[in-house]
């Protein structure tokens, strides 16, 4: 399992990807994947009302995901996404999430990364081979350097 900041209790050891718009299931599985690839596990659980009210699943969601699968969240905001993130049990994260962006994703590669600092989202590309070693904490304390380089010469982790 995930090296989880224990001094921290919002650290948890699972990271939600949240899904705003439609993307199509190959596509959230070929992040997944990749995801799980680098580290070997699954950290990244697809967001939905099952799975963030289940306590007693330990890790993210393992592919293929299920053709029918569609996301609640479709529409909402980073935001209101911070505020469910925000107030999730364990062993979900409540400060680091992620958001696959499709226009971004297709562009780039990359998966938006967020952490809610004080009451505002902010959020770095990073490739979806390394979310799961920038969420494990290879990346995550050095948020406010990473944020201050893509804000001033958009370096993405």
């Amino acid at each position: 399992m995930a090296a989880q900041d224990r001094s921290n209790p919002d650290e948890g050891d699972v990271y939600l990807i949240f899904i705003l718009e439609s993307v199509p299931i190959e596509t959230i599985n070929e992040v997944l994947e990749k995801s799980h690839n680098e580290t070997g596990e699954y950290l990244l659980r697809l967001a939905d009302n099952g799975s963030i009210a289940d306590r007693e699943t330990p890790l993210g969601t393992e592919t293929p995901v299920s053709p029918d699968w569609s996301s609640p969240y479709i529409g909402k905001d980073i935001r209101q996404v911070a505020t469910i993130v925000e107030h999730v049990p364990d062993p979900l994260n409540r400060q680091h999430f992620a958001v696959l962006d499709l226009a971004v994703y297709r562009q780039t590669r990359k998966v938006m990364i967020y952490k809610i600092v004080g009451e505002e989202p902010q959020g770095i590309p990073c490739t979806a081979e390394e979310v799961s070693l920038h969420l494990l904490g290879y990346d995550r304390g050095t948020w406010a350097e990473s944020w201050r380089r893509w804000r001033e010469k958009g370096l993405s982790l």
